[in-house]
């Protein structure tokens, strides 16, 4: 589990910061918490040097520490094991914070367990949200299927330019990316399998127009999201026609991240070599 969930789990104070481990300062706040208020090791007057203000008096407590909790790592001078040090000692805590209250947390467990039912009959609505949501990869991957499905485009394409950080998935937009998945990218795989049953003599399968109003309706626009690419030759294949259709979106689309690319280089070049010099923000050549 990641630090971030682990601190969460066990309440860490300051919410939504997540510490450093290779901060000494934030790191022996941590630790210090986590002996104040989850492990408790010592008594509380044999705590004093994990939180002393001498860094050397503060490693060299942490080290034994660390061997009072039986903690199969060791801190050396420049090996990086802070943060997987740290990661021990939230995830040792979590284990104490649940011998404690085993007898109640097993119960609940258990009743949670009985009200769902076998996994057959579980719904949406019943199921718990995603555990870590807020973790880096979770996170670069909502933001790399909004930009698949070119939402929020226009915003990534400022950030990009203003050089105000990297982007961010925004709810909003995965409402939109949701709501495209919904209506144009699931209906066109859901007709293509169709198409496909058909061609392979699956008899009568439903069309997607004859499917209902609402079947029509997402037919019609992933039709029209189509049309704005035109594939120029035809296979003679329907599925073959949608799936280089797809291929050529795609290609379209490196195409305009390489041209922004190589639009962004021309212009550093030019505030270096251009004379008169340019100012890309005045959009004018000279002063």
């Amino acid at each position: 589990m990641s630090i971030p969930f682990l601190l969460r789990a066990l309440q860490y104070p300051p919410a939504g910061a997540t510490p450093s481990p290779d901060d000494p300062e934030q790191l022996q706040a941590v630790v210090v918490w986590l002996e104040h208020t989850k492990v408790r090791r010592y008594p509380i007057e044999g705590r004093a040097t994990l939180q002393s203000a001498d860094p050397a008096t503060a490693r060299a407590a942490l080290q034994q520490y660390l061997a009072d909790l039986e903690c199969p790592l060791r801190l050396q001078p420049g090996n990086g094991g802070e943060r997987a040090m740290l990661q021990w000692l939230l995830t040792h805590a979590v284990g104490l914070e649940y011998q404690d209250a085993a007898e109640a947390l097993n119960m609940a467990a258990a009743h949670a367990e009985a009200e769902a039912g076998p996994p057959e009959e579980w719904s949406e609505a019943s199921l718990p949200p995603l555990p870590d949501i807020t973790a880096e990869p979770v996170r670069a991957a909502l933001l790399q299927l909004q930009q698949l499905l070119h939402v929020d485009a226009a915003q990534h394409q400022q950030q990009q330019e203003g050089g105000r950080g990297a982007a961010e998935a925004t709810p909003e937009g995965l409402h939109r990316a949701h709501a495209m998945l919904e209506t144009c990218v699931l209906p066109a795989l859901a007709e293509l399998a169709k198409q496909r049953h058909a061609a392979a003599g699956g008899g009568n399968a439903p069309t997607a127009a004859a499917a209902g109003g609402s079947g029509a309706a997402q037919h019609a626009a992933v039709a029209a999201m189509l049309a704005q690419y035109p594939l120029g030759f035809s296979t003679g294949d329907a599925g073959a026609d949608l799936a280089a259709t797809i291929l050529r979106m795609l290609y379209i689309k490196d195409l305009r991240a390489l041209q922004t690319a190589v639009d962004a280089a021309i212009v550093q070049v030019q505030e270096y070599t251009a004379n008169p010099r340019t100012d890309a923000s005045l959009g004018k050549v000279g002063r």
